[in-house]
């Protein structure tokens, strides 16, 4: 392997672990992570938000635990050829090679995102030599499932780590490990679930108040929010505004 292929150890990115591995606060506000979920309205939700967890702090009522489906290593991929068209080249032949590794390993190395790729292509199409590049430098996403025995990342640090160690690219490509993140999954049931406990425990309430006044609920399909509790488990609320409607 290059000594210049990887330019940080892995024991950084064990650090980085500490400020990252809780998930990242979506694109435009959960360490960079895009959870997708779905409204039942089909609309999609505003972005997940990540609540630090304080000393003592009583969960909220409206929520629930849920494990991490997924360990995330971002990536840099650059080259320090001052040719434009060498550089490109360069890049789109690091892609493939680290796409090829990463199957062998069984993991998964997400193409390079849209607003950093130019030209026409097939969206079916995996191999990331049918891209055309115009970026000195990609952010790319290596991941690798979780399973019920990972109680923390450790193993995980393993993965990446015994695939950094196995990257062989020319002297020009830098391969730059940056943070590890957990990521949920898709979080539509569990939103659906936990609008069905609004409505239950307010159903319990309501004939209390009848005929005085009833119940209303404002921002179910508001953004979850996600308190970590640990390196894999995170705990999923909603903060709905409910008030009573006296005519």
């Amino acid at each position: 392997m290059s000594k210049r292929s990887v330019l940080l150890p892995i024991l950084l990115v064990a650090l980085l672990v500490l400020s990252g591995c809780f998930g990242r606060s979506s694109q435009n506000g959960a360490a960079e992570v895009v959870y997708d979920e779905v409204s039942a309205l089909v609309e999609r939700s505003p972005a997940v938000q990540v609540v630090p967890l304080g000393t003592g702090q009583v969960l909220p009522p409206y929520g629930q635990r849920v494990r991490a489906e997924t360990a995330v290593l971002t990536l840099t991929l650059s080259s320090t050829q001052t040719d434009s068209a060498g550089r490109l080249a360069e890049l789109q032949s690091a892609l493939a090679d680290l796409a090829q590794l990463a199957e062998e390993q069984g993991l998964t190395l997400a193409p390079p995102l849209s607003n950093q790729i130019s030209g026409a292509y097939a969206r079916s199409e995996e191999t990331p030599a049918n891209y055309t590049l115009e970026a000195g430098s990609l952010t790319l996403r290596l991941a690798t499932p979780l399973t019920e025995q990972d109680q923390d990342l450790t193993a995980v640090l393993l993965r990446f780590n015994e695939f950094l160690t196995a990257v062989d690219l020319p002297e020009t490509s830098v391969v730059t490990p940056a943070t590890v993140t957990a990521e949920l999954g898709d979080l539509t049931a569990v939103r659906q679930g936990l609008i069905a406990q609004v409505y239950g425990e307010l159903a319990d309430h309501q004939a209390a108040y009848e005929p005085a006044g009833e119940f209303q609920v404002a921002g179910l399909y508001d953004g979850l929010k996600l308190l970590p509790l640990s390196d894999v488990e995170y705990y999923v609320y909603l903060e709905p505004v409910i008030s009573l409607n006296v005519p």
